[in-house]
């Protein structure tokens, strides 16, 4: 079984360094791949 990670560009994770670690860290535990959402803008709820 092929297991990767979705969602790795939301919340504090849309920043480049912690997008690294995650892909790194990822990397090292032998996920198989990592997916990011097509949206890059999301409206903040709290406005």
């Amino acid at each position: 079984m092929k297991i990767g990670l979705y969602g790795i560009n939301l919340g504090v994770l849309a920043q480049r360094e912690a997008m690294l670690r995650v892909a790194r860290t990822a990397e090292a535990a032998n996920y198989e791949s990592l997916w990011t959402g097509e949206h890059v803008v999301f409206v903040d709820p709290q406005q």
